[in-house]
């Protein structure tokens, strides 16, 4: 998974979700912008493409 191979590398992750709406709203809330924002997104997954046709 991409998360765990940035943390193993030593970089600081803020969040991580489990679906769109809530790494959304995880994004929105933060008082200042990151420098880098990455989405890893499993578009084999049924669940995700339901969230990104919402």
């Amino acid at each position: 998974m991409v998360c765990n191979e940035l943390v193993a590398s030593g970089i600081e992750v803020l969040f991580r979700s489990e679906n769109i709406e809530d790494g959304l709203y995880q994004l929105s809330a933060l008082k200042k912008s990151p420098k880098v924002c990455i989405i890893d997104v499993d578009f084999h997954n049924n669940n995700v493409l339901a969230q990104l046709q919402n």
